[in-house]
């Protein structure tokens, strides 16, 4: 697991690297009105994507080993499966163009539609060799798809193609990122032999998930549309830019540990019962705590020079303001979705995860509704966070009556003495808007981090190195 997750976190942060680096771009080149555009429709594509496309993503992470003889006739399917909700999903676009005389609702379907089917394509092959615990090949395609995504969208926006160029920069990055996965398993694919009743025994386990996945999206990306409705399409953008980047800094790390656990926890599951998967669910937890945590802390504390940093002008003071509030949000959020729904999906159980959000994004929106017209983008974050703790409160609490998680004390108590020097280093740098004073200290800080967690021997750090020096030194000898 380890080794794969510095795969993951190698390729899904050089990924996320070049993404956020693009944002310190686009944010200056861009307006918050062109920005605000992009994340709406982005949004828009990402919500239709959870609700109508990932429930073949986790049917594919789910059945993928007990098909290892036969995966021609899986791979058929699959493929089977995402061809006939994109041609309904084109369908219904061209039918609503036709219909509709709303300028909006237009422009949203043409550039949204082929980036849904994009981002759809794309997470499908990343998540075949995810499944197939290639997590090399992994990280090469999702760096590809930033760089091909930046340099798209960054040329086209300098070319005067405001939003429309950057979405037609992520989806060719979405594309270039799916296309030699395709290319690999083309032989695999025969659609003459797709099998109607083994795609809805798919849908069937994959669709009560995929509620929960499109709530979830609900859960994060309704703020921006209510701002948008409320307060502006500028208004949104200034609250988007900051939100993704904090959001994807933080999620980059705990996905990547997700990335790698995922596929080793279902395999020990279906291998026994609860007790012979305990440990690797452990091991899960120490990592996505354990690298979650005091990134988590140095982004917050760290604000106002991130935002100086890595935004442009006209959003860096939005950016000191929401960001903390979205890293602790994130943080939550991301506990439920990588660490809390095990118990949902390990026993076939998503309607009960499915009423957990389905509550947990009542709350955001509701909150959202009550809260920005008083508070502004501050009360958009405020109800995020809310809703986050919400969700991930009723996550962990439900699932302990399906399948009770494994829950280190003694981790957690070892990760927080390890923050503290970290807080205690950066307390005096918190407010100071110095990219290369913050940039400095945050090193430090996790350097320092890194060396406590060692001398606390957290996830057996120290102890599993034992070993490893005893081997070298006999093989020196």
């Amino acid at each position: 697991m380890v080794r794969n997750s510095i795969f993951y976190i190698l390729g899904r942060y050089g990924a996320s690297a070049i993404t956020v680096l693009s944002v310190a771009v686009l944010t200056r080149l861009a307006s918050p009105a062109d920005y605000g555009v992009y994340a709406l429709v982005v949004s828009a594509a990402q919500t239709g994507y959870s609700a109508l496309l990932q429930w073949l993503r986790l049917a594919l992470n789910r059945f993928l080993p007990s098909h290892a003889h036969r995966e021609t006739f899986f791979f058929t399917q699959i493929a089977a499966g995402y061809l006939a909700v994109v041609t309904g999903v084109i369908a219904l676009a061209v039918l609503l163009e036709l219909l509709t005389t709303d300028a909006d609702i237009r422009y949203a379907l043409v550039t949204g539609v082929p980036l849904f089917i994009a981002m759809g394509f794309a997470e499908m092959g990343l998540s075949l060799l995810q499944s197939q615990l290639r997590a090399g090949l992994y990280a090469l395609l999702s760096v590809m798809r930033a760089v091909v995504a930046a340099a798209t969208g960054i040329s086209l926006l300098l070319l005067g193609f405001g939003a429309t160029g950057l979405l037609l920069g992520t989806t060719a990055g979405y594309a270039a990122c799916g296309l030699p996965v395709l290319w690999m398993n083309r032989s695999k694919i025969r659609l003459a032999e797709a099998d109607r009743r083994e795609i809805l025994r798919l849908a069937r386990y994959g669709m009560p998930f995929a509620v929960t996945a499109a709530l979830g999206s609900v859960l994060a990306l309704a703020d921006r549309y209510i701002i948008a409705a409320l307060m502006g399409t500028e208004a949104a953008g200034l609250y988007a830019a900051p939100y993704d980047l904090a959001n994807r800094s933080l999620q980059v790390m705990m996905l990547a540990v997700g990335l790698a656990g995922t596929p080793l926890i279902f395999r020990a599951y279906e291998a026994g019962a609860l007790e012979s998967v305990r440990p690797v669910l452990e091991r899960h937890f120490q990592l996505l705590v354990g690298t979650a945590v005091p990134v988590a802390v140095a982004l917050a504390m760290l604000s106002p020079a991130v935002s100086r940093l890595l935004l442009g002008p006209q959003f860096q003071d939005w950016g000191a303001v929401l960001m903390p509030w979205i890293v602790v949000a994130t943080l939550i959020q991301g506990m439920e979705t990588f660490y809390f729904s095990f118990a949902f999906s390990l026993a076939r159980r998503a309607l009960r995860l499915a009423l957990v959000l389905l509550a947990a994004a009542a709350v955001d929106i509701g909150l959202n509704l009550l809260l920005v017209p008083i508070h502004g983008l501050e009360g958009a974050a405020a109800a995020t966070l809310i809703a986050a703790t919400v969700a991930a409160l009723g996550s962990a609490l439900s699932g302990r009556g399906i399948l009770a998680l494994p829950l280190p004390s003694g981790d957690l108590l070892r990760i927080a003495t390890a923050c503290l020097p970290l807080v205690a280093l950066l307390w005096p740098f918190r407010d100071r808007p110095d990219p290369l004073a913050g940039f400095v200290a945050g090193c430090a800080g996790l350097g320092v981090y890194g060396l406590a967690a060692f001398l606390l021997d957290l996830g057996g750090l120290r102890t599993r190195m034992r070993p490893a020096e005893r081997a070298a030194r006999s093989a020196a000898a």
